[in-house]
């Protein structure tokens, strides 16, 4: 499983410059798409450059845009489809479920950050990158910079969220130990 999903894992660069995660999905008739974190894109108009596993660069073109799910598709070509997909989960994972983050947190190359489910109840919580409140659940667990648009995963690899963003403690606590993840669903 682990092998599958960082193999499907990316990372999204703008003008080179390393700006989130993602993973390779695929819609019903066969095209290939990244599935990302909406704000990483200043406009709906922007393009960039995926990285996949192996290094190789892919061309990405925004498809569609949905911020208050905060989740982004990006259409790639036909050559991505020998880094695999993942499939979607059915549900939101229960609470203290384990799950699993796959970004590129603060460095090039994917991480496996691990954590559990806080709270699979959905909730609203405002967020600035898309001017007004977004749809999520919570994790525990702590994920760095750099980690937005990454996938978080079941034991199976299924897809149960993207990361996009960490609910702020008070100030001097840069961060409550939670991540917002938009649920599978919305997905």
């Amino acid at each position: 499983v682990l092998t599958k999903v960082r193999s499907a894992t990316v990372e999204v660069h703008f003008h080179g410059q390393l700006r989130g995660g993602g993973v390779f999905v695929k819609s019903s008739d066969g095209k290939e798409f990244v599935l990302t974190a909406a704000h990483l894109f200043p406009s709906p108009k922007d393009t960039c450059t995926v990285v996949a596993s192996d290094d190789e660069v892919l061309f990405a073109t925004l498809t569609a845009y949905d911020l208050g799910h905060d989740l982004a598709l990006l259409e790639v070509g036909p050559e991505a489809s020998k880094y695999g997909a993942l499939k979607i989960a059915s549900k939101t994972p229960q609470e203290t479920e384990p799950i699993f983050n796959f970004g590129p947190a603060l460095r090039r190359r994917t991480l496996v950050l691990s954590g559990n489910v806080a709270d699979s109840r959905t909730c609203y919580t405002d967020f600035s990158a898309s001017e007004g409140y977004i749809e999520h659940y919570f994790a525990g667990g702590i994920n760095p910079v750099l980690t937005s648009g990454g996938t978080w995963v079941n034991r199976k690899g299924e897809i149960v969220g993207v990361q996009h963003g960490r609910l702020i403690g008070d100030e001097g606590a840069p961060s409550s130990g939670l991540s917002l993840v938009s649920p599978p669903a919305a997905i």
